[in-house]
């Protein structure tokens, strides 16, 4: 059945008019082909009924911080990166337990900073001291080199936010692979509690930070490749690909088959 915009607010569709099953996705992300298996998926544009039982909130938080996990690597592995940052609020300087005040003061901040050509890029996840103030973890590009300085401590600093905000430390990023999977960690269900008790979000990021981009998907195949995750409804299995071609690993039957081992 071909369900037209109309029909598809009006109609009930079944589940295997709703549904595609046995999905291959492969979404790039920088060096990573990430080789996605669902059992099934819904239609794009398919409205499909659920049932107003039970809470709505029931495993919420957990949803959510998967949600975040997920998108968090997307973007730590989709964009380039110079430094793994930690930021810290000065008392002296900044209200260091307001966070919707802070990001927003640092959004202006960066507006401003970005306005005679330069493109800083940020992605940070905040968390919570044990007296609640301030402190973010993340990744930044485009930090011109003049304005980077060695502070007091002994570590590379980014002068125009230290004068405004506090103590910040940058580390260059070595690793991209490792680092995506590091800033993730951040992200937990104690975090989560914590910074939603203060009303704040679990990672904040530029708004022009590239996508991943799906580049194959198919239907009724079969995953045979040993995932990197797996469970009942979906398998993930992530590819260099600086080192390996997805197109190796998908036979013209849309089957999913381990080459890693051979002729390799």
């Amino acid at each position: 059945m071909v369900f037209t915009p109309t029909a598809r607010r009006l109609l009930r569709p079944t589940k295997n008019e709703a549904y595609n099953h046995d999905v291959i996705t492969v979404k790039r992300m920088g060096i990573i082909d990430k080789v996605a298996y669902s059992q099934s998926c819904r239609q794009s544009g398919v409205i499909v009924p659920y049932s107003s039982k039970g809470s709505k909130f029931n495993g919420k938080l957990y949803n959510n911080i998967s949600r975040a996990r997920t998108k968090v690597k997307e973007y730590a592995l989709s964009n380039t990166w110079d430094y793994f940052a930690t930021l810290t609020i000065d008392k002296t300087k900044f209200d260091r337990y307001d966070i919707k005040a802070y990001i927003k003061a640092l959004s202006a901040f960066l507006n401003n900073y970005n306005r005679n050509g330069i493109k800083v890029l940020y992605l940070l996840i905040p968390e919570l001291h044990k007296d609640n103030a301030i402190h973010l973890h993340g990744l930044l590009s485009g930090i011109p080199v003049n304005d980077l300085i060695i502070n007091e401590n002994g570590y590379l600093d980014w002068k125009p936010y230290h004068d405004k905000f506090g103590y910040i430390s940058l580390s260059p990023i070595k690793d991209p692979l490792k680092v995506s999977n590091y800033i993730t960690k951040y992200i937990s269900k104690d975090m989560a509690t914590a910074v939603k008790e203060c009303n704040a979000h679990l990672y904040y990021c530029s708004q022009k930070l590239k996508h991943a981009e799906r580049i194959f998907m198919a239907t009724d195949g079969a995953f045979l490749v040993s995932p990197d995750y797996s469970s009942d409804y979906s398998k993930i299995k992530s590819i260099d690909n600086t080192l390996y071609d997805f197109h190796d690993m998908i036979t013209a039957e849309n089957i999913i088959y381990d080459t890693l081992s051979s002729n390799r």
